[in-house]
């Protein structure tokens, strides 16, 4: 096998464009994606299972005793992180599990298999999201979000994705020839985290898309407080909570499209809360604006970033931008909208008083998961102002019930409340 620091020297092929200005970061994620497919561990038989964990989910570890190639617990070396569906294990965090008798790895039975939060090690999407540092795992269907689709394999770099909607997803290395037909990529799959050869016609006709990362996309404009400029309007954290007063009103059609006045450069920050504990700071900005808005988003989780993004039409309704608001990681379709009933009147908020709307929504979704569609119940309670440069929205609390195990009824869906609310908006630079 080759290591990965010499392909940082290498003057790519003709196949490949020029040298990315994002190259340390680059580099900084093939080191990654190495070190996670090539540390050495050790395990003992406490860190096999074929059989049920504590909650009745069914573990079947990577080891030799379900596969030859499979990792060993008889004290000598294995090597890199072991296979874990749904896994988004760290190599401390791996470390540090194995003294506590936790299982090495999950090979699932079928793509309607659970997770088991009783096994460590990685998936291929947890892979990819601890190459890029995310503070939270992704999934092959998320991705899409943090990435720009490349025009095509010829435009692949080092530290670029090949991403199958909803089925698996490998990093890119490089070429293997000067045909551009072969190409080395590192996974996780089956077993573990390790380096495979990629065929790239066979991979075009499976429907692997070309992808890369938005931070290393050379037109991802940085979006701390240097780059946005100075706020126009900032929440005074010493401020009561906002308050609203006014009376309800027959147009409902009111704010039915608020992107339509946004401008290049308008900004808007929220602090999110789930459950009334903060879990982010989130901060989007309009990059670019035609027929369509470029928009991209930054969520600061713990310190660390979540850059998405997408271009969405001036045009859109006002449930799909506070679908958008809400970003949830699985893609939420909207079926249709139940309820809907405005008031106007005034929100106080950061000693501020906002000229508002208040629109309350019962909206029923759906997401597909795993070539399953499961059904989702969205309320939502949101105050929109002509002040705010970008969606307008100041407040949204949302409820969304998502229909896991497909019982057909709201009671039994698993429920997630959050809120998010304005702490600053600007014009940009």
């Amino acid at each position: 096998m080759r290591r990965v620091p010499q392909l940082l020297v290498l003057a790519f092929s003709a196949c490949c464009v020029a040298r990315d200005p994002q190259e340390s970061l680059r580099q900084e994620v093939l080191r990654t994606a190495e070190r996670y497919a090539t540390f050495e561990w050790r395990a003992v038989a406490a860190n096999a299972m074929h059989g049920l964990d504590p909650d009745g989910v069914r573990v079947d570890t990577p080891d030799v005793g379900f596969d030859p190639e499979g990792w060993r617990a008889d004290g000598s070396a294995n090597r890199g992180m072991p296979y874990a569906w749904g896994g988004f294990t760290s190599i401390e965090e791996f470390r540090t599990g194995l003294t506590k008798g936790l299982f090495a790895g999950l090979v699932p039975a079928s793509e309607r298999a659970r997770a088991s939060r009783h096994a460590l090690g990685l998936d291929c999407s947890g892979y990819v999201a601890r190459c890029f540092d995310l503070p939270v795992k992704q999934t092959t269907r998320s991705l899409g979000d943090l990435c720009i689709e490349l025009d095509g394999y010829e435009a692949l770099l080092p530290g670029d994705l090949l991403n199958k909607y909803d089925s698996h997803v490998a990093l890119f290395i490089d070429w293997t020839d000067s045909s551009c037909r072969w190409m080395r990529v590192w996974e996780a799959a089956r077993l573990g985290a390790k380096e495979s050869v990629y065929d790239a016609s066979k991979a075009k006709q499976e429907g692997f898309v070309p992808l890369r990362y938005r931070l290393l996309d050379s037109h991802w404009q940085p979006m701390d407080d240097a780059s946005l400029g100075a706020p126009t309007w900032r929440a005074d954290p010493a401020a009561p909570a906002g308050k609203f007063s006014g009376s309800v009103i027959e147009d409902v059609r009111l704010d039915d499209r608020p992107l339509g006045g946004s401008a290049a450069g308008a900004w808007v920050r929220y602090s999110v809360r789930e459950g009334g504990t903060a879990v982010s700071k989130r901060t989007l900005l309009a990059a670019t604006v035609g027929e369509n808005i470029g928009l991209q988003c930054v969520e600061d989780i713990g310190g660390k970033l979540l850059p998405t993004g997408r271009s969405v039409a001036k045009t859109q309704s006002l449930p799909e931008v506070l679908r958008d608001l809400l970003a949830f990681h699985e893609p939420l379709d909207i079926r249709h909208v139940a309820e809907h009933t405005v008031e106007r009147g005034s929100w106080e908020l950061g000693r501020r008083r906002f000229s508002a709307r208040r629109h309350t929504l019962k909206v029923v979704a759906e997401t597909t998961v795993r070539h399953q569609t499961h059904t989702a119940w969205l309320d939502i309670t949101a105050i929109l102002s002509d002040d705010v440069p970008l969606g307008r929205v100041v407040v949204a609390e949302f409820t969304l019930a998502i229909d896991w195990q497909m019982r057909g009824r709201r009671e039994h869906a698993r429920r997630l409340d959050t809120t998010v609310v304005l702490e600053a908006f600007g014009a940009g630079r």
